[in-house]
C-alpha cells in the first residue's frame, strides 16, 4: 500500500477528459488541455488522458509517450463509456482527481455518478461554456439539459475552475447554490522564447485571426464587414470548421482582401504571428482565446472588438493593445489609424508580451491548477 509520503514524492495522479486525439486540432479547449497536461507531467505529476475509442491511435500514442502522458482508450458511444473498461482504468490508474473539460458532454455527466460513488473527486473547467450569450443560443435545447443533467453535475464537482473573474461570476450564476467555484486561473500558453514579433519593419498591412470557422462566436461576419471598408488592408483568417451554411454565406460575401486559410501549427504558426501587422480578436464571447493569448505573448499588437470584455479590460489597463468600437465603419477607421502608428503598435505589443508571458505561462498556470485540485480535495 502506498504511503502518503510516497504519493507526495510522486506528485498527483491526474486524469484529464474532454480533449481530442491530437494537439493539432483547431479548438482552443483542446489546445489548453494538451498544454496543461504536458506541463503537469513536466512538473512531476502522473498525468493521463481518457479517450473514447475502440482501439488506440498510433499517432496519439506517440505524442503522449513523448510527453510522458498515459492514454487510456475506452469504447464509448454518445451516451457513456463502456462500464467495465472504465472500471479497469480507474482501478489501474487510481486518479487523485479527474479533470473534466467543457460542458454539455453527456459521457462526463454519466461518469460523474461513478466517480462520486467511488469517492474520486472531479473538477470542471467550463472553458467559457457558461457565458450567458453562449447559453442563450439554442436555449430550448440547453435549458432542459442544464436543469436535469448539467447543473447537478456542476454541484457534484469538488471544484469549478474558471479562467477569469468574469467567468467565475458566470459559473456561479449557472451552478447556483452548491457550486464550489475556485479562484480563477488563466489559460496556459507555451511560446518559444525566440518567437518574437519583428516590429513590422516594412510597410506591412496584414491583419490576422486564428480561429475556428464558427461565425457567430468568432465574429467572422464582423471581420468581413470591417475588411470591406479597408480594401488596401489584407485580412487572413487561419482555421477550419464545419461546412455550415452560415460560414459558406459569409465566405461568399467576403471582399477580395479577405482570405480563409488552413490552420497553422508549430513553427508556421509563430512565423504567421511574427510577420503580421495586427491581430484582430473579433469574437462576440470568449473566456480567454488561446490564439489571442499566444499572439500577445509573441508581441503582436492586438485589437479587440466588444464581446471579449475580459481581454479588452486587460489591454486597456496594461496599455497592451487596442479596444475597437462595435460599429464596423468606426472600427475600420480605428484600425487604419493603428496601422499608421507603428511606434504605438510596438509599445503596446511589447507590453502585451510581458503580461502574457508572466500571467499565462504554462508552468505558472499548471501549478495554479494543481493548487486548485489540492484545495478541492
Amino acid at each position: 500500500m502506498e504511503t502518503a509520503s510516497h504519493k507526495r514524492h510522486e506528485g498527483m495522479r491526474i486524469l484529464h477528459m474532454g480533449t481530442g486525439a491530437s494537439p493539432e486540432v483547431v479548438d482552443g479547449v483542446n489546445s489548453v488541455v494538451w498544454t496543461l497536461a504536458a506541463e503537469q507531467s513536466r512538473l512531476g505529476h502522473q498525468v493521463a488522458f481518457l479517450m473514447g475509442g475502440n482501439s488506440p491511435m498510433p499517432e496519439t500514442e506517440a505524442i503522449c509517450k513523448a510527453l510522458s502522458i498515459k492514454v487510456f482508450w475506452v469504447p464509448a458511444n454518445g451516451l457513456t463509456y463502456r462500464y467495465r473498461a472504465l472500471q479497469r482504468v480507474l482501478a489501474d490508474f487510481s486518479p487523485d482527481v479527474v479533470h473534466m473539460h467543457s460542458i454539455f458532454i453527456l459521457k462526463q455527466a454519466v461518469l460523474s455518478f461513478l466517480l462520486r460513488r467511488k469517492g474520486i473527486p472531479f473538477v470542471i473547467s467550463p472553458h467559457g461554456g457558461c457565458s450567458p450569450i453562449g447559453l442563450g443560443r439554442r436555449h430550448w435545447k440547453k435549458w432542459p439539459y442544464s436543469l436535469v443533467i448539467e447543473k447537478p453535475r456542476f454541484r457534484r464537482a469538488a471544484a469549478l475552475i474558471p479562467i477569469t473573474e468574469q467567468e467565475g461570476q458566470d459559473v456561479r450564476a449557472y451552478a447556483g447554490i452548491g457550486g464550489s467555484v475556485s479562484a480563477p486561473v488563466g489559460n496556459p500558453i507555451s511560446v518559444p522564447a525566440e518567437a518574437s514579433w519583428n516590429g513590422d519593419r516594412g510597410n506591412c498591412r496584414t491583419v490576422i485571426l486564428l480561429a475556428r470557422y464558427a461565425v457567430a462566436q468568432k465574429g467572422l461576419d464582423r471581420l468581413v464587414e470591417i475588411a470591406r471598408r479597408l480594401p488596401s488592408v489584407v485580412f487572413r483568417v487561419y482555421g477550419e470548421g464545419d461546412a455550415s451554411r452560415e460560414f459558406a454565406e459569409v465566405k461568399a460575401a467576403a471582399p477580395e482582401n479577405v482570405s480563409f486559410l488552413p490552420p497553422v501549427y508549430g513553427a508556421n504558426k509563430w512565423e504567421v504571428l511574427k510577420s503580421a501587422a495586427l491581430y484582430l480578436q473579433s469574437s462576440r464571447w470568449e473566456a480567454l482565446s488561446i490564439s489571442t493569448a499566444e499572439a500577445l505573448a509573441v508581441g503582436l499588437p492586438c485589437a479587440v472588438l466588444p464581446g471579449d470584455e475580459n481581454l479588452r479590460e486587460i489591454l486597456q489597463r496594461e496599455e497592451a493593445g487596442f479596444a475597437l468600437s462595435a460599429d464596423p465603419a468606426q472600427a475600420a477607421g480605428e484600425i487604419e489609424q493603428i496601422l499608421a502608428d507603428r511606434e504605438a503598435r510596438q509599445l503596446r505589443g511589447a507590453a502585451g508580451a510581458r503580461y502574457a508571458r508572466e500571467q499565462w505561462s504554462a508552468a505558472g498556470v499548471a501549478e495554479a491548477i494543481v493548487n486548485r485540485y489540492k484545495e478541492a480535495i
